[in-house]
């Protein structure tokens, strides 16, 4: 059992390393990127949800057919 206490140890040292090196690389992107990628991907999704809406307004809601 030995064995699979240190294979245990060993992947969960594993996990917060990268879990280190993903925070590491989300705070480079940010500072290249000037701002964080889901701010920028909400914008862009409002966006399209208010360009919809007036054209489903125009059709009553329903479709053309």
């Amino acid at each position: 059992m030995a064995g699979s206490e240190q294979a245990r140890k060993i992947a969960e040292k594993a996990e917060d390393q990268l879990g280190k090196v993903a925070d590491t690389v989300k705070e480079k992107f940010d500072q290249l990127s000037g701002g964080r990628l889901t701010d920028q991907t909400d914008q862009v999704g409002k966006g399209q949800d208010q360009a919809r809406q007036p054209a489903q307004e125009s059709q009553g809601g329903k479709s053309a057919r």
